[in-house]
């Protein structure tokens, strides 16, 4: 028999396999494996907090030296089992995803079919005599669940596991973004061409001339954005519909000093970038996740004057449309950027220095507190200014929560159940800061020329179940949680938090060779030399 996972609304333990929200710790114990035997004091662990270790070891972290762009093989995940965040470590714009163990779509359905093992021995019967056909069409008739099975996806009873959100972070800086709003666009036809391969040819044709500096674009159709939307000239493409857009940008000695970074909303997915004439690169693709968005420094094809940014756009099986954000934002060059995740004690840590100054953020997920923490630092005093806010693709609501520096996201998944209730999630942050000041302006919480600032994040949902909190209300349930927290400082929470995870993590350790040269490459230099053959035992 068959039955629908909806109908135990999943089991929560499993999910702690995804990276997501997998704690990061040690729980087997094989035999080979040597113990730990020296013990680590409250002491040990407070300084521990308050002190970044100077050398990281090679054996026991992972480390890049650049932010990620791709959210499967690039960002470091934080996590408690329960909760859990990947962390990007981007410079100008960081998008944190968050997670939660229990938010799923669906419902608790019984799609059982309670007599399918009385046609198992016909079944049997039919596939020994090489009658498959009437042994598939008697398995779909009587041996499969009763229900829609899978279909319907995340708004079907059968449901998916969802994200809980964002939390973005937006740095604020002397410079100022430009948005690109007024644009002209041109549709690109092959009029008599029917062959793909031929069409495709003059399609690229077309386009070499059309992204050129002195492409005449004077009779092209007019396209205007403002505020996430198209005021003028906006089209839904069809599948196989191709255009070029093109802006003309003038910007000044000091402009160009300091923009560079380009960042296209993410309804563009098919296409590609030139700059004065250059490509600059490719538009994410069809199979894009949702927050994937082109995200590129074009600051070296950029000159002081008249520049030319031209953007090849296409629709493939639905997916790509006319861009409705389009921006030229401060440039990200900074030096010596490290984003690291270090497995002993389970914390994230990106530096990096910009414009003379240090920065150093720090993050965890506590399983002793349930809470995710982040705190950002700078060697200079008054250098932390940033705004924070939270959203999800779908389904969500982002208000203050009533208190200084707090932000509420709540919403509800479908539970594809006509007269059931979905999944109700809730996502709290609360900001500290040291120094400066702190402002709610609408949605999100605004902090200026602060030393020192903590987040703290809360999240649950109304899960009940054989497993997990149940928590009926998660409005309630984060409130808690956050006022738990605010009553430690940040070395007793990034202490509580180390001593926790390390009662798990230095049950064992395992060595495998010492002293590769490989083992002081970042992770993804490593991992591609060892791909090739290269010696690494650690």
């Amino acid at each position: 028999m068959t039955s629908s996972p909806a109908s135990t609304k999943r089991i929560p333990r499993h999910l702690e396999g995804i990276a997501l929200t997998a704690r990061i710790d040690a729980n087997h114990k094989p035999s080979m494996m040597r113990r730990t035997k020296h013990p680590i004091t409250r002491a040990t662990l407070v300084a521990a907090a308050l002190v970044t270790t100077a050398v990281a070891n090679p054996t026991t972290t992972m480390w890049y030296d650049e932010p990620a762009t791709s959210w499967q093989h690039e960002a470091l995940p934080i996590g408690n089992g329960r909760i859990g965040a990947m962390i990007f470590g981007k410079i100008g714009q960081e998008r944190i995803a968050l997670n939660e163990e229990t938010v799923w779509s669906g419902a608790r359905v019984d799609w059982n079919r309670p007599n399918a093992s009385e046609n198992l021995p016909k079944i049997r019967e039919l596939l020994l005599a090489g009658k498959n056909d009437e042994a598939e069409q008697l398995v779909n008739q009587s041996f499969t669940c009763v229900g829609g099975g899978s279909r319907g996806g995340a708004r079907g009873p059968w449901g998916c596991y969802q994200e809980l959100g964002n939390l973005n972070i937006e740095w604020i800086t002397q410079a100022k973004s430009m948005p690109l709003s007024q644009w002209k666009y041109k549709m690109l036809e092959t009029p008599g061409i029917t062959n793909p391969s031929a069409r495709h040819r003059e399609i690229n044709k077309i386009v070499a001339e059309a992204v050129m500096v002195d492409a005449d674009d004077k009779n092209w159709t007019d396209y205007i954005v403002a505020d996430g939307k198209a005021t003028t000239g906006g089209r839904k493409l069809d599948n196989g519909d191709v255009l070029v857009m093109r802006h003309h940008l003038k910007l000044s000695k000091e402009q160009h000093a300091q923009l560079g970074m380009l960042r296209i909303g993410n309804r563009a997915r098919q296409g590609k970038l030139y700059v004065n004439g250059q490509e600059a690169g490719e538009l994410p693709g069809w199979r894009a996740g949702g927050h994937d968005k082109f995200e590129a420094n074009i600051s070296k094809l950029l000159k002081p004057g008249n520049n030319v940014i031209a953007i090849k756009c296409s629709q493939y099986r639905r997916r790509g449309e006319m861009p409705l954000a389009l921006s030229l934002d401060p440039a990200e060059s900074t030096d010596g950027y490290r984003r690291e995740l270090d497995l002993t004690t389970a914390v994230s840590t990106v530096a990096y220095t910009k414009d003379g100054i240090t920065y150093k953020r720090e993050a965890f997920a506590s399983a002793s507190d349930q809470v995710m923490v982040f705190r950002f630092t700078a060697d200079q005093p008054g250098a932390i200014s940033f705004k924070a806010s939270m959203n999800r693709l779908t389904s969500f609501v982002t208000k203050p929560d009533g208190t200084p520096g707090g932000l509420l996201l709540t919403g509800q998944t479908a539970s594809g159940v006509q007269g059931v209730d979905g999944m109700k999630f809730a996502a709290r942050l609360r900001a500290v800061h040291k120094g400066g000041s702190l402002a709610m302006q609408g949605n999100e919480i605004v902090i200026e020329s602060a030393d020192e600032v903590m987040l703290l994040v809360a999240a649950g949902t109304n899960y009940q179940g054989f497993a997990g909190r149940n928590t009926p209300d998660p409005v309630t349930a984060t409130h808690d949680d956050i006022t738990k927290a605010l009553g430690k400082s940040y070395a007793q929470l990034k202490a509580d938090h180390i001593a926790d995870h390390r009662s798990y993590f230095d049950r064992c350790s395992l060595t495998l060779g010492t002293g590769s040269a490989a083992a002081q490459q970042p992770t993804d230099e490593r991992v591609d030399a060892y791909g090739k053959g290269e010696a690494d035992p650690e």
